[in-house]
């Protein structure tokens, strides 16, 4: 009779060590499971974290990055290796230097989220003006005092009517926005004139083909420099677009000779009629260099067209613009534009390369100070003087191998 009750006591518990295996080996199932998912959605973060058009910057609470995604890099133009273990407020602009402290320091007294309008500098010494959003990781059950924020651009003016934001703000926002729609109206000019350039290609051709005897050929060389235009056209409104609102560049190896000739059909446009002489004395034995060709080009093209309104306002006899290219040293080559039309004020010399300022009733004090920005931005100098008080002389000095990467 004990045997038997043992028996069934074994048996019974034999029966509920099997039940507790097989509860194990589901249990270890979905722990598989949930490791599987875990990482998963650790990678899955990992993207979104990365590639998020929004900035996510964490630093500490001395303000020392500890880490940053590729949009937080981009915002600032340095590589992540770069940028780790180095102060945040490096990169915020001088006048926003008072307004990001103090928002750190909300944000640790209060240990809520904050958020604040700044400018972010970038390498090449572009500014972003962006909306920094702050929170407290502790927030997130983090050991460490730690910080993210978070960086988009701004682009909703609603803010501005917030009245917990200081005037400073506001007026920077207001300012920013004002650029955008000179910078917007200075690309609508730079790209007025190859389209009416255009225009002038595509009459000339209706003008060749009502004729009784066509010349084939120059209709055809015609329609391919209209062509040759718009996609000028075309190439110019990126780059200026990415120049302005995303501050990078199309660097490539290019032949400055190359660039010169890009422009020339709109330099011979631009004197057509007139009694201006132009010169063009290029180096064929200069190396290829790095810059962005088309912006390299409109510098040019701008510089070209100043010359000519500097010779026409003076109703110089004998108008001229020489257009030179040579080697400055082993490590720099120079574009020389000079004209012998009127003078730059000795008193406003050191002025013309800053924004708003002007000489033109219509212009917009920004045709100068974007060549600068652009020449600044290769890792050159665009430089004024008056050549023997007989000859205004802008030269250009761009470095071969490109600018300096930091």
């Amino acid at each position: 009779m004990e045997l038997t009750s043992s028996t069934s006591s074994a048996s019974m518990l034999i029966n509920a060590l099997i039940i507790t295996q097989n509860l194990l080996k589901e249990t270890s199932n979905d722990v598989e499971k949930s490791k599987s998912l875990t990482l998963s959605l650790e990678k899955n973060y990992h993207h979104l974290y990365e590639f998020s058009p929004i900035g996510y910057c964490t630093f500490d609470e001395s303000g020392v990055i500890t880490d940053i995604n590729q949009a937080g890099c981009d915002f600032l133009g340095i590589k992540k290796q770069a940028l780790i273990n180095q102060l945040f407020s490096r990169y915020i602009s001088p006048e926003s230097q008072v307004s990001f402290y103090h928002h750190r320091v909300n944000v640790l007294n209060t240990k809520e989220m904050h958020t604040n309008f700044i400018k972010l500098m970038r390498r090449n010494g572009y500014v972003h003006h962006v909306k920094l959003t702050t929170i407290p990781m502790d927030h997130l059950n983090c050991k460490k005092k730690e910080f993210l924020s978070l960086i988009s651009q701004v682009i909703d003016p609603s803010h501005l009517y917030d009245p917990s934001h200081d005037h400073s703000t506001k007026l920077s926002y207001l300012d920013h926005m004002r650029i955008l729609c000179e910078f917007g109206s200075h690309i609508a000019y730079e790209v007025s004139q190859p389209l009416t350039v255009v225009i002038n290609y595509l009459n000339g051709c209706i003008h060749r083909l009502k004729e009784e005897n066509k010349d084939i050929g120059a209709i055809i060389h015609a329609l391919e420099n209209a062509v040759k235009q718009c996609y000028r056209s075309n190439e110019l409104i990126l780059s200026l677009k990415d120049s302005i609102f995303k501050n990078s560049y199309q660097f490539k190896s290019t032949h400055i000779n190359m660039v010169v000739n890009d422009i020339l059909p709109l330099i011979h446009y631009e004197i057509i009629g007139t009694a201006i002489k132009f010169q063009l004395l290029q180096n064929n034995h200069l190396p290829d260099i790095i810059l962005d060709s088309v912006l390299i080009g409109q510098v040019i093209l701008n510089l070209i067209r100043n010359a000519i309104e500097a010779v026409r306002d003076a109703n110089t006899p004998r108008p001229k613009i020489i257009l030179e290219i040579r080697f400055l040293s082993v490590r720099e080559i120079e574009i020389d534009v000079i004209d012998n039309g009127l003078p730059i004020p000795t008193e406003i010399a050191d002025k013309i390369f800053d924004p708003h300022f002007t000489t033109k009733p219509y212009g917009m004090g920004y045709g100068l100070n974007i060549c600068s920005r652009i020449i600044e931005a290769h890792g050159g100098k665009l430089i004024y003087s008056r050549e023997q008080m007989e000859e205004n002389l802008f030269k250009l000095i761009l470095p071969i191998k490109g600018p300096a990467i930091t």
